[in-house]
């Protein structure tokens, strides 16, 4: 579990776990893999850390839908 963390945390773009449960870490290490696979599914392109940051930014309302489209749109 720890070598899971210390792989994806970096890449998705999070410091800190939202729980030291370990279902709490297995559920967000799945949220962050469906992200990553609806942006491949809706880019095509393998999704970076930019990317994920942006998603993740439109999902807690930081960003605006235009906004998200608009970085897709310039990464094409």
């Amino acid at each position: 579990m720890r070598l899971i963390c210390v792989a994806v945390k970096p890449y998705a773009g999070c410091r800190h776990l939202f729980s030291c449960d370990h279902n709490g870490v297995e559920i967000q290490a799945y949220c962050a893999m469906i992200v990553c696979m609806l942006i491949l599914i809706y880019t095509g392109e393998k999704p970076n850390r930019a990317m994920y940051q942006m998603v993740w930014y439109y999902l807690i309302g930081l960003a605006s839908l235009k906004e998200l489209e608009a970085f897709i749109k310039s990464r094409k």
